[in-house]
């Protein structure tokens, strides 16, 4: 060896490697001076084939589909997740796709120490790639029956809450048809599932019972509003199911000349920066999105380190911030 030790030596010094071989801080300066001089990089796969580890978690979306359009639900994610990861010498790879045999393959075959798994749906086949998965899973959603076990956690917001806490904001303005709105695409999607649940819940508390015209799925621009609009529909207000589609829901009302809030008041869930830039500005449950991918990168790694997390399941509060959307309406009587 050029630096005249052995290999074990200059393991222990390059790859903190090794604890019986000890090396003096002289002689330590010396390998590393040698090792920038020959320009010696460490081989990651080496190191990963001796310790069994990538040192990557995958971040599992399904959908990457519009991340830089407007919303920054997705932005808030990545952000939180990287600062955390990154901070630890972690590296992330994100997986877009969910092919049954092709996940379980990129699950076992080495390539991921864990996942963070965003947009999930609770049906047979995700449940069992879950069920089935040797390394640990931190899911965006809130805790399920089925989706328990040591290598599993769950991060999500409140959604019953936040949905209580905007249709009580509606109530107070008056509202009591209130239309319930999501894309067709995401109608599988956990939260949405739950927001819908927790409207149908918590609207029933108040006396009113959701029918089929309560609750609309329509495509990604929702280009069914005009024709929606023009049977002159009793909704006097929308809770829209993500961001996304309330800003989308945004655009549609000023394309077709309906006044928000005077005539149809919007809410929607998330409120980042994107419900500032709105026109009206959009009122909004909001999710602390950044706090979630944190806290769910802390306990994927501490599941991958061998570290019990603190809890299995976390749930965080959603404030309602009220912002341009919402109003007392004046295009009908909205009491019963």
């Amino acid at each position: 060896m050029a630096a005249g030790v052995s290999k074990a030596a200059v393991s222990k010094v390059l790859h903190n490697s090794s604890t019986s071989v000890r090396v003096g801080a002289a002689r330590a300066l010396q390998i590393r001076q040698l090792a920038e001089e020959m320009g010696y990089v460490p081989n990651q796969t080496a190191r990963t084939l001796k310790s069994n580890r990538s040192h990557t978690i995958g971040i599992y979306f399904e959908d990457l589909a519009g991340i830089a359009s407007g919303p920054l639900y997705t932005m808030h994610l990545l952000d939180g997740v990287c600062q955390e990861v990154f901070r630890r010498h972690y590296r992330v790879a994100l997986l877009a796709e969910l092919d049954e045999d092709g996940t379980r393959h990129a699950l076992r075959d080495g390539r991921l120490d864990g996942v963070i798994w965003c947009r999930l749906v609770r049906d047979e086949r995700t449940l069992r790639v879950l069920h089935d998965c040797p390394i640990p899973i931190v899911t965006l959603t809130q805790p399920d029956a089925e989706l328990s076990g040591p290598n599993l956690v769950s991060v999500s917001c409140d959604n019953a809450g936040g949905i209580d806490g905007a249709v009580d904001h509606l109530w107070g303005l008056g509202h009591r048809r209130i239309l319930f709105l999501h894309e067709s695409r995401e109608a599988d999607a956990s939260d949405c599932v739950d927001r819908l649940e927790a409207f149908r819940s918590t609207m029933s508390a108040r006396g009113i019972q959701i029918g089929g015209g309560d609750v609309k799925s329509w495509s990604w621009s929702l280009d069914e509003f005009p024709a929606w609009w023009q049977t002159v529909p009793p909704h006097t207000a929308v809770m829209a199911w993500s961001e996304r589609c309330a800003g989308q829901l945004l655009i549609q009302c000023r394309r077709n000349k309906v006044k928000v809030p005077a005539e149809l008041s919007v809410v929607g869930f998330d409120s980042t920066q994107y419900a500032e830039q709105t026109r009206p500005r959009l009122t909004c449950v909001r999710q602390p999105i950044t706090e979630m991918a944190s806290l769910a990168a802390r306990s994927v790694i501490s599941l991958i380190e061998g570290s019990e997390p603190s809890s299995h399941s976390f749930i965080l509060p959603c404030p309602l911030d009220i912002r341009r959307s919402t109003a007392r309406s004046h295009r009908r009587e909205s009491n019963p």
